[in-house]
């Protein structure tokens, strides 16, 4: 009865919808771009924007079942909408306000530090252009791994050259490190040099936060707050965990998973210990007044936190992997809309997804988060929706495709894999098995892309550039020296894929796990029926080991694949559990099996000579020696694809 009555109170307020809409006096005037270059008025006015982001959000309200939402779409004179829809808490209830409840912004956080980062800029206390290691202590600085030092800049713009990692350290259950202890333990490694591409580094900009934290002489928090939260009057912006700070009335929304119909909220989540990259909660008002600042170039009711110069510097492009990628603007991160740049930044805090879009030449710029985890499409379609609806210009052209060359279609198809990853720990294993893109053409000669989340359809709109049929978003393909595909640099700008030869492949991966995992069992299997049948007599005492050594190997095999089927099971039902509670004891204990059963093909490969010294011919001499080509090509594959001689996750 209790379910019940809590189903029909949850119905209630989501029935209800949104809490309120705030209509601003005067409403601000509108002037927008359009395609023949004149300007002219558009009826933008704050009823009319209400109307189409109602619709767009109860559409998406419905079909992913998002227990609540909150918006903020402002000009530059004023605000056109604020709105809080569906509930924010179940015990007890409350709807979302969205002046009251604060929302985590995760990555969107990443911008206060760009901000503060050109602050320092402008006072002349740091320069984009030094090494990093100007300003970080002994036991952070870059010297002497393996790369050149990479400059402050590079920080920003995610040009640093580190891997990636996140699972078991990046958000916690509970408080976790302070900043710089967390830098020193929790440090990725570097694999490629600075500046030969973007590939997203939360660490990165944790490592920025700490830079200026000391530059400025007081905890990363206390800095955001005097620099930029007071000047603003962002009452509703909180770094601190709880967010105590956030003003009168203010609370946190929960996160919520979503599971046949029913919604659960979460325990909270924190993320301090890489504050400058991803802590922030803050309210739809609040966010209204820092896109303000940002379409007004750095000044919002006469406060400055930006001179124009340091501002307008701030925003222009700073870093592109390729053409037609979208560029990095000293960390903002560039979108194109149809003939309209726009720049901002996304963000995901496991049941917290969130949106931030700047349009300067059309003056407007949008905020939307969402608290349950199937909210995603929303916060990364809504921006896209409401500016081609109000702005023409913001409207892209039809995809125009040409023939692909039949070598090229031999050439693009394969796997790849992303390079923001991890490759120095077994969490690189275990993305590599759930997080491989597959590329494929069909006759017609449209390009398939689908990995685990999705699948989007190109075309090849010119020469190594796909264009996508639904978003119009473009890929660069990469080339080596002698012309082979190797890759391709995302529409996105902070990301690559690599393409992966054919012993890398996730297809020959697959069939040799497969079929050593068959092959143990049947050993197994076999083992058990000589002992029940008493099989076996006149074996030589080579043959006697061998069999002993195989048998101890199958076993090995097949208690590692179920030691790691088991561990992962709990991250399948709930994929947040495992960026909080991995690597569990499971975990661990399948990765010593692995090496224990890595050895045992070792020994077992060396102890086919003896297999086959006996008086007579045996046909498990045969099967022998496959199951341990086998179970060494196994042992191979799961070294190269880092489960082997790797550590469980970083830091350990």
């Amino acid at each position: 009865m209790k379910r019940l009555l809590a189903a029909g109170a949850l119905a209630l307020l989501c029935l209800t919808g949104p809490v309120r809409a705030q209509v601003p006096e005067p409403e601000p005037d509108v002037t927008l771009p359009l395609p023949d270059g004149e300007e002219t008025a558009l009826p933008l006015d704050p009823a009319t924007v209400q109307t189409f982001v109602d619709g767009v959000v109860e559409a998406y309200r419905r079909e992913k079942g998002i227990a609540g939402v909150t918006v903020a779409i402002v000009a530059r004179d004023g605000i056109l909408m604020e709105k809080g829809y569906g509930i924010a808490s179940l015990s007890p209830q409350k709807p979302v306000d969205p002046d009251k409840t604060l929302f985590r912004i995760a990555s969107i956080s990443k911008t206060f530090t760009y901000v503060m980062a050109m602050q320092l800029v402008s006072e002349g206390k740091l320069k984009l252009d030094a090494p990093a290691d100007d300003y970080l202590p002994e036991e952070l600085k870059f010297a002497g791994d393996g790369f050149p030092i990479p400059k402050l800049q590079d920080l920003m713009q995610h040009t640093a050259g580190f891997e990636d990692s996140a699972i078991g350290h990046l958000f916690t259950r509970k408080p976790s490190l302070p900043l710089a202890e967390y830098l020193v333990k929790y440090r990725p490694k570097r694999v490629r040099p600075p500046g030969a591409a973007a590939i997203y580094s939360n660490y990165s900009v944790a490592l920025l936060g700490e830079i200026i934290a000391r530059i400025d002489g007081r905890s990363f928090e206390e800095s955001v707050e005097a620099r930029i939260l007071a000047p603003l009057g962002l009452t509703g912006v909180s770094f601190r965990e709880p967010p105590d700070n956030a003003g009168a009335g203010t609370w946190s929304s929960a996160g919520f998973t979503r599971d046949a119909g029913w919604f659960t909220a979460q325990p909270a989540l924190y993320a301090a210990q890489v504050g400058p990259a991803g802590a922030a909660s803050a309210t739809a008002g609040a966010m209204a007044r820092y896109m303000r600042m940002l379409l007004n170039g750095g000044t919002l009711d006469g406060a400055t936190v930006l001179d124009p110069k340091t501002f307008a510097l701030m925003t222009s492009d700073s870093f592109r992997n390729a053409p037609e990628a979208n560029a990095i603007a000293h960390g903002f991160l560039t979108a194109q809309a149809g003939n309209l740049r726009g720049y901002g930044h996304d963000g995901a805090a496991v049941y917290f997804y969130s949106s931030m879009a700047v349009w300067p030449e059309a003056g407007l710029a949008l905020f939307v988060a969402v608290n349950t985890e199937s909210g995603y499409a929303l916060t990364n379609n809504l921006p896209r929706l409401f500016i081609e609806h109000f702005v023409p210009t913001a409207r892209p052209s039809e995809p125009k495709a040409t023939e692909m060359p039949d070598a090229l279609k031999a050439d693009i198809s394969g796997s790849y894999v992303i390079e923001r990853r991890n490759s120095s720990t077994f969490e690189g294993f275990l993305q590599r098995l759930v997080d491989t893109t597959a590329i494929s053409v069909r006759d017609d000669g449209t390009v398939v892309v689908s990995n685990a989340d999705s699948t989007s359809r190109y075309v090849l709109e010119s020469t190594d550039v796909l264009r996508a049929l639904e978003s119009g978003n473009r890929v660069r393909l990469l080339r080596s020296d002698n012309g082979s595909i190797t890759g391709y640099a995302s529409s996105g700008g902070v990301n690559e894929g690599r393409k992966l030869a054919v012993w890398d492949s996730p297809l020959l991966f697959g069939a040799v796990i497969g079929a050593l995992l068959a092959a143990s069992l049947w050993c197994v299997i076999a083992f058990f029926v000589r002992l029940r049948y008493r099989a076996g007599g006149g074996q030589s005492l080579g043959e006697r080991l061998s069999s002993m050594v195989q048998i101890l190997t199958a076993t090995l095999w097949i208690a590692a694949a179920v030691t790691l089927l088991v561990g992962l099971l709990p991250y399948a039902a709930d994929e947040g559990a495992a960026l909080f509670d991995y690597p569990g004891p499971v975990i661990p204990l399948a990765q010593m099996l692995m090496h224990g059963a890595a050895a045992g093909s070792i020994l077992t490969f060396i102890m086919v000579g003896p297999a086959w010294r006996g008086p007579t011919w045996r046909l498990r001499r045969l099967t022998f020696t496959v199951f341990a080509l086998l179970a060494v090509g196994g042992a191979l594959l799961l070294w190269r694809w880092g489960a082997l001689l790797t550590p469980v996750m970083l830091g350990a």
